[in-house]
């Protein structure tokens, strides 16, 4: 293996399959947005949070219950300003699976290849975009 390698192709899809990764995730956050606006917890008035019960300071997760809140009732500028990373996360993962369904009609998937350097760089940049959004967090008062 030399250098970095990132693909991003379509590929046909197993036959004995029907769901793909990225459509059952997608269903799964759909389905905790939903829990989250039916059961009320995003604005229950109650932090399941220890660390900032502990610290008084936001953990990196601080907001996600009420952005997947906000993300259910379609208010998206809400939902950026409580959890930016997990919002413009469950937004892609939501766009991924949509776009795995529509894949499916033709039996062919999508399929993401990072290898060497390419999955280093990645890594790297999950961090650092992990690290800005706790700083966020933290100067919001989230």
């Amino acid at each position: 293996m030399t250098g970095s390698s990132f693909g991003l192709s379509i590929a046909p899809r197993p036959g004995d399959r029907v769901l793909t990764g990225p459509m059952t995730l997608a269903g799964l956050a759909l389905a905790a947005c939903a829990v989250t606006r039916v059961s009320g917890l995003d604005h229950a008035g109650v932090s399941f949070c220890y660390f900032k019960a502990l610290t008084g300071y936001a953990c990196f997760t601080c907001g996600t219950t009420r952005a997947l809140g906000h993300l259910a009732r379609f208010d998206l500028p809400a939902a950026f300003a409580v959890q930016p990373l997990v919002t413009a996360g469950t937004l892609a993962l939501l766009l991924w699976g949509a776009i795995d369904a529509a894949l499916v009609l033709s039996g062919n998937r999508t399929t993401v290849r990072l290898e060497g350097r390419a999955l280093r760089a990645v890594a790297v940049l999950v961090i650092g975009l992990a690290t800005l959004n706790w700083l966020y967090l933290l100067a919001a008062g989230v």
